[in-house]
């Protein structure tokens, strides 16, 4: 209401547009806000606000390339944007970036971002400048070299209890893990990083069924799923042991309910599902 009063008071003020675009993408409505923070930088073409308001439209259509390049011209026109700091020290490559994420994410914290969740912010950001520091020159989820990477791998699918699980090897140890499609990392019990040497390393914000709550965080030096493997692998300490699809990056992952098989395909970032496939539908039914 605040910004539909200041644009009728100023319909060609780029900064009245650009609130509007905020106020329109808070609300959801990404496309009036990508049009209103257009209409913005038409009148101002440097106008950060704006700029910030069309990377986040940007973000929520899986632009990522121009959601970085609307961030940093946000910052070349004002070099101290605590939102667009923010922002675009969360879209950097945390292995090859992780110099400039954190000088971006100091300098966010000297600017105190203004709002109800200026705080929380703060506070992340403080504690991933913390685990930085922790990890050093550390590089994360390392693939073994391309020759080494199995083109398919294939692991049993277990669906007892009506949960679908695998077994993942964790340095030594071998554990049954909760295979759910909507955990973005991996999550282990304390029980669990302990018996894998699982070093911590540090804590951030995660959302949980009671609100957000610090989680403690390990760095898992192997994870083995078949064949495929990976080194130095972050991971939270929660309730129970669970791993998602995004930790195999540069796989298409496949649940094969009627064969009861977890498949991993090495494929291009690109790679899409083929006709057939999308045809295929097999019906299952979980005691």
């Amino acid at each position: 209401a605040a910004s539909a009063e200041a644009l009728a008071r100023s319909p060609d003020s780029p900064a009245a547009w650009a609130s509007t675009a905020a106020a329109l993408f808070r609300n959801a409505d990404f496309d009036g806000a990508e049009a209103a923070a257009r209409r913005a930088l038409e009148l101002d073409p440097h106008q950060p606000d704006a700029l910030v308001a069309l990377a986040r439209c940007c973000d929520t259509r899986g632009l990522e390339e121009d959601q970085r390049a609307h961030l940093e011209a946000a910052l070349k026109a004002a070099p101290t944007h605590a939102v667009a700091l923010r922002l675009l020290s969360g879209t950097l490559d945390h292995n090859a970036e992780r110099k400039r994420a954190a000088e971006l994410g100091k300098l966010y914290l000297a600017q105190k971002e203004p709002g109800p969740r200026g705080e929380l912010f703060s506070r992340n950001a403080k504690q991933i400048l913390k685990l930085f520091d922790a990890l050093g020159d550390t590089q994360l989820e390392l693939l073994p070299p391309e020759a080494e990477r199995p083109a398919r791998t294939a692991v049993p699918l277990s669906l007892a209890g009506g949960e679908p699980s695998i077994e993942l090897e964790l340095g030594a140890i071998k554990r049954r893990v909760l295979f759910d499609t909507g955990e973005e990392s991996v999550t282990l019990t304390e029980a669990t990083a302990r018996a894998c040497g699982a070093k911590k390393v540090g804590e951030l914000p995660s959302s949980t069924a009671t609100g957000i709550e610090n989680m403690k965080i390990v760095l898992v030096p192997e994870v083995k799923l078949g064949e495929y493997r990976l080194r130095n692998v972050l991971a939270g300490v929660g309730a129970a042991d669970i791993i998602g699809p995004l930790a195999f990056k540069g796989c298409r992952v496949k649940m094969d309910f009627a064969k009861g098989e977890l498949v991993l395909t090495r494929q291009p970032d690109d790679a899409q599902p083929g006709a057939q496939e999308l045809r295929q539908h097999v019906p299952v039914q979980i005691a």
